[in-house]
């Protein structure tokens, strides 16, 4: 190592200035220090990013760095992560990113021992040879200048890891592109002297290019290949396979609204965390998990029936709802229909063992009556609408929607027989991924509606709005809720500063709960199970 480095810094006094040799030299030691800080804990892969950050301001004040090497340090820490996992990767199925400007300026090689390239060719090792060695290594190598592509890839599935060459403003930019989906990728920094030449340190670039394991290969979470597998489970076929023939007109109805589109998040939790946790690939499914799967889509279902009801709502799924179709009294009857079948489907799981069944019944029966007394809270609420506190607003949130994730999280694991260790964790997990949910939800409604909506519903934008107001907004806020009436979430004459004060404190809740549900992850050792959850929180909560 010591000989290396002698090579590179005799080979940057020979082609280089003092300023450049200096801020070579620089990089080089700040990943040598990044490096032992990483080897010094022990990560579970991947870090969410404010978790790099965390790291990034501890090794901040312990190398005393200024604000450019506090960034550049988040990368390398990034890289160093990343790097093991990248090493098992066929090259093959990587890509080397590399961006327009170097085909465009004068562009400097520095090389090192190292490298493997010989220092004397540094001026001749030109771009054009450095992409065809990476093809004939198998990787595929784009030159773009935006991160668009590399975003479209990481959506289509291909490939399995990035090697991205960029400014460091660009590879910062780039990490939400692969970061919610755990993807691997190193990114190197370019170098720009007085704006007149890009420095690469190929170096740098030679090494990751190069890296390889003998490790097992590292295994993309499979979100979208899993979606289209859980969606055929739902075909008419499949389900009648499943859950029997309908044979009575209650159940052809709830069979159709059953197959009916929808994102179907609950049945591919489930099937998803059974994945990461029993490795499960191109094994035959277990009759248990698609059964499982099935039935937290009846209880959602079910809840929508239900929902609709209660907020008279007059479309669904782009059609009318099932109580404009048929009347309420048949609508309750299809959504009690459908929470049985729910609950057979469990007890029909003949493949657990009955400890197992039993604990799946339980969490369904403690997540149906959390659900009931979220609903119940917000249509007692409804009947006497009074401002309500932040915290109640949140209450009504937790218990509306964390507990049907929770038990499509806890039936995935209890499929795989790991569900009893990991249950406080899937369980806080839950509680702010469902918070997160809602509070992207009402910020939404309120954006797409114009803060208008068809019934009276707790808003966290009106709880901030009213416990941060004058004595004037908080009476024309008392004004409205007493007419008890489709209205304005916000009364139409509330100050324009005051909404917008309200709106950045609810993205600042979410993500302070989009946060937390990523942190109640760092207890897990299943670094599938970690990669799988952390690409949930990013896919179903939306970065508004």
């Amino acid at each position: 190592m010591a000989d290396d480095q002698q090579n590179a810094d005799t080979l940057a006094s020979q082609h280089h200035p003092p300023s450049l040799r200096h801020c070579l030299q620089r990089w080089r030691w700040l990943r040598r220090k990044v490096n032992e800080y990483a080897d010094e804990h022990a990560f579970t892969l991947p870090l969410w990013r404010e978790e790099l950050n965390h790291h990034t301001q501890r090794l901040t004040a312990r190398l005393d760095l200024a604000e450019a090497e506090r960034r550049l340090a988040a990368l390398i820490l990034h890289n160093s992560i990343w790097r093991s996992t990248v090493a098992t990767v066929p090259f093959n199925r990587r890509v080397l990113l590399l961006p327009q400007c170097l085909r465009t300026r004068d562009v400097c090689l520095v090389t090192t021992a190292e490298s493997g390239l010989p220092g004397e060719e540094c001026r001749h090792y030109s771009l054009e040879r450095l992409q065809h060695e990476a093809e004939c290594m198998g990787y595929e190598v784009l030159v773009a200048e935006e991160t668009a592509p590399a975003e479209r890839l990481v959506r289509g599935g291909e490939p399995d890891a990035f090697i991205r060459v960029d400014c460091l403003e660009n590879l910062e930019e780039s990490f939400p592109s692969v970061v919610p989906d755990a993807v691997p990728a190193l990114g190197i920094p370019l170098l720009n002297e007085r704006g007149s030449k890009t420095t690469l340190d190929a170096a740098w670039l030679m090494n990751f290019l190069h890296l390889r394991s003998v490790e097992r290969p590292y295994q993309r979470i499979p979100i979208d290949h899993l979606r289209e597998k859980v969606e055929k489970w739902f075909s008419s076929h499949a389900v009648r396979t499943i859950m029997g023939e309908p044979d009575n007109a209650t159940a052809r109805m709830a069979r159709e609204w059953l197959t009916k589109s929808g994102k179907r998040w609950r049945p591919l939790l489930t099937a998803a965390v059974f994945d990461a946790l029993a490795g499960n690939g191109a094994h035959q499914v277990p009759a248990s998990l698609q059964k499982a799967a099935l039935a937290t889509e009846c209880f959602h279902k079910a809840s929508l029936i239900h929902d609709d009801i209660e907020d008279n709502d007059n479309t669904r799924y782009g059609e009318e709802t099932l109580h404009r179709q048929h009347g309420v009294s048949i609508a309750l009857n299809t959504g009690d229909f459908l929470i049985g079948e729910g609950y057979r489907l469990i007890c029909e799981c003949d493949d657990l063992a009955p400890i197992e069944k039993n604990r799946m019944l339980a969490a369904v029966s403690s997540a149906h009556r959390n659900l009931c007394i979220g609903q119940g809270e917000e249509l007692n609420w409804r009947n006497d609408p009074v401002p309500l506190s932040i915290q109640s607003v949140l209450d009504i949130f937790r218990l509306k929607t964390a507990p049907i994730f929770e038990i499509a999280l806890r039936a995935g694991a209890i499929c795989a027989g790991m569900e009893e260790n990991l249950c406080p964790t899937l369980s806080n997990f839950s509680e702010h991924l469902g918070i997160a949910y809602q509070i992207t939800d009402d910020i939404q409604d309120f954006e797409n509606d114009t803060g208008t909506s068809d019934v009276l519903r707790p808003s966290l934008l009106l709880a901030l709005l009213w416990e941060e107001s004058d004595e004037d907004t908080r009476d024309r806020i008392q004004q409205a809720l007493s007419t008890n009436a489709p209205q304005n979430v916000l009364p139409q004459s509330t100050p324009q500063a005051e909404i917008q004060r309200a709106d950045t404190q609810a993205r600042d809740l979410l993500a302070f709960h989009r946060n937390k549900a990523l942190n109640a992850l760092q207890p897990l050792n299943s670094r599938s199970l970690k990669r799988l959850l952390t690409c949930v929180v990013h896919r179903i909560v939306s970065q508004i």
